[in-house]
């Protein structure tokens, strides 16, 4: 039998040693190539998170300049319960008043004429009619709005209307 010659053998050895180690840096290429994948989607991922956050900082700043001097609109608290005109009420004239409200469309036609206390009667119409949006104005330290529509020609019946809507802590808003 004729021998190898140990420079071949080594030559052998060496190309045996160098087709291991191609091998063993193909995975290792592979394994890095996925693990680099795994952090671009993790980094992408992360940048939507901050995106999310940073909108929700932004929201809570604005909330917290809302809040500095305690004016917090109830229609901008995040249950979204409450509508950003809780009704409308139309001065027809002096005695005449159509108030409605915007959750279930409920109107009421109120006529203080020949009534001694005119302002009480519509303060406690408007108490009955919003009891529920006054409630959880109360209980969550916010505030209504209310549209007020004059279809007279005088402010007077416009500002008496304001007055009595202030006192049952609702906000007037000017239509």
């Amino acid at each position: 039998m004729r021998r190898r010659s140990q420079s071949d053998a080594m030559l052998y050895s060496l190309s045996e040693f160098a087709f291991v180690l191609l091998f063993v840096a193909l995975a290792a290429s592979a394994l890095l190539y996925v693990r680099s994948l795994a952090a671009e989607q993790r980094a992408a991922e992360q940048e939507l998170q901050i995106a999310a956050l940073t909108e929700e900082v932004d929201f809570l700043n604005e909330m917290l300049s809302e809040k500095q001097y305690g004016v917090v609109p109830c229609w901008r608290r995040p249950d979204g319960s409450i509508a950003p005109l809780v009704g409308a009420l139309t001065v027809h004239g002096p005695h005449r008043y159509t108030v409605s409200r915007v959750r279930d469309q409920d109107e009421l036609t109120l006529n203080t004429a020949g009534a001694e206390d005119g302002s009480l009667i519509m303060e406690t119409a408007l108490r009955q009619l919003y009891a529920e949006e006054l409630a959880y104005a109360a209980e969550h330290n916010c505030y209504l709005r209310i549209a007020v529509q004059n279809e007279t020609d005088s402010y007077a019946h416009f500002r008496d209307t304001a007055s009595v809507i202030a006192r049952t802590r609702m906000v007037v808003i000017n239509e």
